[in-house]
């Protein structure tokens, strides 16, 4: 049974009970006082039954408004609730949506039976893996396009499946789905590591030697150029600090800039001179802070190179 089928079911019982009150009171007058005890709790339930209304009509509010699709489904599967904004991202009208199988409706036919198990699952015990979790699935528009969808489903308290023969109808929410087009983030994101893979590959083939570390010295990263100058894998590299590749004098002196830099916030540069036996050589440094998104410094970076000639 749906809500606004339970909400008119109790509004005549209600009723009901208020026509008989009225009746017997005109019978019996002896019975008033006990009769205007019943109607004061009527009036008490009548008021309790507002205010879930008012609590029912500011959750479809929010469901109506909200940048996520919502679909809710009945027990066997099949769609019985489904907001403007799943309208606009799957490109079906409510009275269009409103009946059919969800997993027929959104999810491409090659991926189907997965998803119908998982979601049978679901209704079956309340578990299987995809409940109350964020799963990245395809989708599945009107036209038959398809597109990454991000998408939560998750049981109603009030659902219980052990009960559900009894207890409910074949039409009542066994479960919740909210579902987000994530075409944009997936773009981004791989425009974002073409980016990353472009950066990397120009730094490794400068003749400069480019270096990141954290707050405690620990390499973050390292191009192939540093690599090569310390003989030793960037694998191998990555996590560890200055004073497991450099004379202690060295390193401390290292760790000390980039104490320096994060201190005052701004660029070191400076010639540095390396001594290797009899040879000496001179490096001209740049040290800068890296920024965090709240402003906050994060790392240090450093780049140099050979200036010895």
């Amino acid at each position: 049974m749906s809500h606004s089928a339970d909400r008119r079911h109790v509004d005549q019982i209600i009723g009901d009970l208020e026509s008989l009150m009225q009746e017997w009171g005109t019978r019996d007058s002896g019975s008033a006082p006990h009769l205007e005890d019943v109607r004061e709790k009527l009036r008490s339930l009548r008021g309790w039954t507002e205010a879930v209304d008012q609590r029912d009509r500011q959750a479809r509010s929010i469901i109506e408004t909200t940048l996520d699709a919502f679909i809710a489904i009945d027990r066997k599967g099949r769609i019985v609730s489904w907001n403007p904004q799943a309208e606009r991202i799957f490109g079906w009208r409510c009275e269009q949506a409103v009946g059919h199988y969800l997993i027929d409706l959104i999810i491409p036919e090659s991926h189907r039976d997965a998803h119908a198990k998982g979601v049978l699952r679901c209704l079956a015990k309340g578990e299987g893996g995809i409940e109350n979790d964020r799963i990245e699935v395809i989708g599945c528009r009107k036209d038959g396009s398809e597109f990454p969808v991000e998408l939560t489903i998750y049981q109603p308290a009030y659902y219980r499946s052990e009960h559900a023969e009894d207890a409910n109808g074949d039409d009542d929410i066994a479960l919740h789905a909210f579902a987000r087009d994530i075409t944009d983030r997936k773009r981004n994101d791989e425009l974002l590591r073409e980016s990353e893979s472009l950066y990397h590959s120009l730094i490794d083939h400068l003749p400069i030697y480019v270096l990141r570390k954290d707050l405690d010295g620990r390499f973050l990263y390292v191009n192939q150029a540093f690599s090569e100058l310390l003989e030793v894998p960037i694998h191998q590299i990555l996590g560890k600090t200055d004073h497991d590749f450099f004379p202690k004098e060295l390193a401390d002196k290292y760790r000390a800039d980039d104490r320096h830099v994060v201190e005052l916030g701004d660029v070191l540069e400076c010639i540095e001179e390396n001594r290797t036996g009899d040879d000496v050589y001179y490096f001209e440094v740049r040290k800068v802070p890296i920024f965090g998104a709240a402003g906050e410094i994060v790392a240090t970076q450093a780049i140099f190179w050979d200036v010895s000639a």
